[in-house]
């Protein structure tokens, strides 16, 4: 067990092993009386004179009021009574570490995913959703069963294993010793020789497991592309290559895991009867059939007892790297900067950019000494080509990303906008392709997931401003009406109209509109457009357009070319600026 192994143990809680330990002794104790019973049970067959020599059955006998001629028939009856109950307590000991296990898988995956939901922005640009995705639900799960699960079986059996082997010693130590000695050894060697296989297998299945949840991923995000392109056969192929690898090495583990188990019952069977041509030979011969079978079902018990513990351990070692990636994540302090000084900060006159830089990690600048202020009632609209940096600089204007030099200025005063988790609240955003929630329409437009009574007035203005009363009439349910996730049931002006709707019902100082009004019809742009220019008094509203139609409600314009701001200046059809825009 490594390092990342321990750690993720300790976070479980000294008490919950001390619980399995206790209740493991007590298995274990059940065990023993169970095993111990066979031998009184064969000698009572081969030899029911052997009854009146034990006083122990005289007692039971004389106080329970039995007669001799029945005392097998009860005997037997007692014997499976212990059983029955051995197997119902280690029937209980299994739900209670499949339990633990699982709910600390659960809570793991819950506390994975507030780690990321709670990391900026930036980290969701160097880091692939589809694997954040699949560390939640996929390996998380995993960890629960090959380190949480095996973990406890390891210190149930190995209990219980100690206790068979101290009956099997008691009852003959130079047996016993030969016996353990050799099964321990055997199961040793076979570990040690996998240990660096184990290693490569754990590393192989995480990189094919990855690949095909990415590939599914990105087939069903992207499915209008795949038909379009007819991309399915190279997907198709992708996935089947990568699942027969990991189909593969699965063959190969479940084999390695398995194979001690057939060798080690061959073995059994050549020790029992050697061991039994060697007792008939040295031994009283009442005695031998009854050491036999306790000696039998001791070694009965005890080897799978050591195949359950070899393959607890042989799980541990191949999930070692999901072990070390899930913790690294779990415990990267570097993660997540969202604990910061929790300052409010309000906007209420204006918000200004001065000599601002900003470059991703291992790149060029992507933006390049902005100065720029935008005033409350105003509408600010912002041009320029696909990469001339309008994305970054509108990332940066809601705080998603932290710019490198360069000073912010809130209503004139200086800022660092890493001290303040309440920038965000200033703003909402409306995308170009919005996204649609698998809940009802008005939660899609309130944001309301808690059912939590909205505001039905500004919600009924709400409506009206976005344009949206035609759609909601003509749906049957109206608000109530289930949305498909993504929302491919809809047209894309539909889904622009509904982000609108979320930014005009949040009612946020700054609103942000990112390309979101390109898939609307000029009648509904026009509309929105004017409702917009209507309302702008106390407010701020950011338009990224390449829309004539678009930015001439603009008070002004910024020119975005090569990461810096080329001009800004009011709308002028005559200019030649804009006189290359689209209508």
């Amino acid at each position: 067990m490594n390092f990342y192994s321990l750690q993720l143990l300790k976070k479980l809680g000294f008490k919950k092993f001390f619980n399995i330990a206790v209740l493991s002794i007590l298995a274990s104790i059940f065990e023993l009386f169970g095993i111990g019973s066979i031998g009184p049970f064969i000698n009572i067959v081969n030899d029911p004179s052997s009854v009146s020599e034990s006083k122990y059955l005289q007692y039971f006998i004389k106080n329970l009021n039995i007669e001799t001629q029945n005392i097998l028939l009860y005997f037997g009856l007692v014997l499976i009574f212990i059983f029955i109950f051995i197997n119902i307590y280690k029937a209980g000991l299994f739900y209670l570490q499949t339990k633990i296990a699982l709910n600390y898988s659960a809570k793991m995956s819950v506390s994975l995913f507030k780690k990321y939901l709670d990391n900026e922005y930036y980290f969701y640009l160097i880091r692939n959703s589809n694997e954040l995705a699949k560390n939640i639900f996929s390996e998380c799960q995993l960890i629960g069963n090959d380190i949480i699960k095996n973990a406890l079986v390891i210190l149930s059996q190995v209990i219980i294993a100690i206790f068979i082997i101290s009956f099997c010693i008691y009852l003959n130590p130079a047996l016993g010793l030969a016996m353990i000695l050799f099964g321990v050894s055997y199961y040793l060697l076979i570990y040690g020789s996998l240990k660096k296989w184990l290693k490569k297998f754990g590393e192989s299945q995480l990189y094919h497991s990855t690949n095909r949840w990415r590939v599914i991923t990105e087939s069903f995000n992207s499915i209008k592309e795949v038909k379009v392109f007819n991309f399915s056969k190279h997907l198709e192929s992708f996935f089947l290559s990568e699942t027969n690898k990991w189909t593969n090495n699965k063959i190969s583990y479940a084999l390695v895991v398995t194979l001690p188990r057939f060798l080690i019952e061959v073995i059994g069977v050549i020790f029992l009867v050697s061991l039994t041509l060697f007792l008939i030979n040295f031994e009283n011969e009442k005695n031998v059939i009854s050491f036999i079978a306790v000696y039998s079902f001791a070694i009965l018990r005890l080897f799978p007892v050591l195949q359950q513990i070899y393959m607890a351990f042989t799980s541990l070692k191949g999930a070692q790297s999901r072990i070390k990636l899930i913790y690294e994540d779990l415990n990267n302090k570097n993660l997540s900067n969202s604990k910061k000084n929790k300052i409010n900060i309000n906007l209420n006159n204006s918000i200004e950019f001065k000599n601002i830089n900003y470059k991703y990690q291992k790149g060029n600048f992507q933006l390049k000494n902005i100065s720029i202020k935008i005033n409350t009632g105003e509408i600010f609209g912002i041009t320029g080509q696909s990469g001339s940096g309008k994305s970054s600089f509108i990332d940066l204007l809601l705080g998603l990303l932290i710019p490198q030099s360069g000073k912010i200025y809130i209503d004139n005063k200086e800022v660092n906008l890493k001290d303040y988790t309440s920038y965000k609240n200033n703003f909402s955003y409306v995308p170009q392709d919005v996204f649609i929630f698998a809940d009802t329409l008005k939660n899609n437009l309130t944001f309301d997931f808690e059912n939590n009574l909205p505001d039905e007035t500004l919600l009924k203005k709400t409506i009206k401003k976005s344009n949206l009363n035609n759609f909601i009439d003509n749906l049957d349910k109206g608000l109530e009406t289930p949305m498909h996730d993504k929302g491919i049931d809809i047209s894309g002006g539909q889904k622009q109209r509904i982000g609108i709707a979320r930014a005009i019902y949040s009612d946020r100082k700054i609103t942000i509109f990112d390309e979101s009004t390109s898939s609307l019809d000029s009648e509904t742009e026009l509309e929105i457009m004017k409702q917009i220019e209507e309302n702008k008094k106390d407010k701020i509203f950011v338009i990224i357009s390449h829309k004539k139609s678009t930015l001439k409600f603009c008070d002004k314009i910024a020119f975005f070319k090569n990461g810096e701001i080329e001009r800004v200046s009011p709308y002028n059809e005559k200019d030649s600026y804009f006189k290359n825009l689209s209508d």
